[in-house]
């Protein structure tokens, strides 16, 4: 029997009246997208379509089959929408996050706001796995480091993260004014973040011959940055300034995050006051970079 993705493409497909474009719209191959519709024609045992050269246009068949389909594709949505609400309704919400970052706790003040009384899982993974996750319901809620193409997501910017340079002063970049690439740094000692997240990932892509030291706690890399010589990073968690260290902004651009608050499109109405409460409260959560 056919399958509800199918029901879908067939929509896309008489939308468009055209299979490159409906392919492309899909995600999916051409021959992939056509495979589809004729297998759907073949379980139906009808034809959908007249077609053409460079056009594929519903027959009669095919407008009552577009009205079905749509009233399926809607039921079906409406069904999952429903059974998740009440799910989480009773249980808890969980939360990918792309790195560790104010935003979370933004968005536990928003949760507290809105879901009050509701349990809630947290867990910092890397960005395609994150997306993944959301999409296939593992994750309710995701924070991404920036804007994610998908027209499945509904996406609240929450606020923009810079990462800086932590230098001693008498480092030779010390005196720079305008900022630092981060490239500049490859070959000398750093000290990385303590949490696992985009930074460092960054840190460890474009500082290969870099010697890193990491620390197991927040507290020891905060301990040995204001202590040593060593350069380190800084960013809007940890940014306590000490009057041993220049503090500059590294320019790359991979360099300059704007935190999104996502979920699935599907999911809008569920959260609409949890994106209400973090969009009417967003001035707050602004915090000032160095």
């Amino acid at each position: 029997m056919f399958e509800l993705n199918q029901l879908k493409q067939f929509i896309t497909v008489a939308d468009c009246q055209n299979i490159s474009k409906a392919a492309e719209l899909l995600n999916i191959t051409q021959p992939a997208l056509s495979r589809s519709i004729q297998n759907l024609e073949t379980e139906l045992g009808v034809s959908l379509f007249n077609r053409s050269k460079n056009k594929i246009v519903l027959n009669e068949t095919g407008f009552l089959a577009l009205e079905k389909a749509r009233e399926l594709v809607s039921r079906s949505e409406e069904f999952q929408k429903n059974v998740n609400a009440h799910y989480w309704k009773n249980h808890c919400i969980a939360i990918g996050t792309c790195a560790p970052s104010p935003a979370l706790g933004i968005l536990k003040e928003a949760l507290e706001n809105e879901f009050s009384g509701m349990k809630y899982t947290e867990e910092t993974v890397e960005s395609k796995m994150l997306e993944k996750n959301l999409l296939n319901g593992n994750y309710q809620l995701a924070i991404f480091s920036n804007y994610i193409d998908d027209e499945r997501l509904v996406q609240l910017p929450i606020f923009k993260e810079n990462l800086y340079a932590v230098l001693p002063k008498e480092h030779r970049f010390a005196g720079r004014k305008e900022g630092i690439y981060i490239k500049e740094l490859n070959g000398e000692s750093v000290i990385p973040f303590p949490l696992k997240g985009y930074w460092n990932d960054l840190i460890e892509r474009e500082l290969p011959d870099s010697q890193k030291i990491y620390q197991a706690t927040i507290q020891g890399f905060e301990a040995i940055v204001k202590a040593s010589s060593i350069v380190s990073f800084s960013s809007l968690i940890f940014n306590e300034k000490d009057n041993k260290h220049v503090y500059l902004p590294i320019l790359d651009e991979d360099a300059h995050l704007s935190y999104h608050l996502a979920c699935l499109k599907r999911d809008k109405e569920i959260f609409k006051k949890l994106f209400d409460y973090v969009k009417k409260n967003a001035a707050n959560f602004h915090i000032t970079h160095f």
